[in-house]
């Protein structure tokens, strides 16, 4: 949100905005530190080409979800 502040309030933009209770439709299972590693994720391997659509947040989930039943 920082960074939008340097731009006019008139300046087009395309944002996509995930916040944590999104990952109550995602996967309702997920702890509190697996939705922000679910995110830390999503945001380190984001291609712009693939997007933050709910399949990539979804495989993000389970990739972290499934770091559950190995630890």
């Amino acid at each position: 949100m920082a960074s939008l502040s340097g731009f006019a309030p008139d300046m087009p933009c395309v944002v996509y905005l995930w916040m944590a209770d999104d990952f109550e439709d995602i996967d309702a299972e997920l702890s509190p530190d697996e939705v922000t590693a679910a995110m830390e994720m999503a945001d380190a391997t984001l291609e712009a080409d693939i997007s933050l659509s709910w399949g990539f947040m979804r495989d993000c989930a389970k990739t972290v979800k499934s770091r559950r039943e190995i630890e």
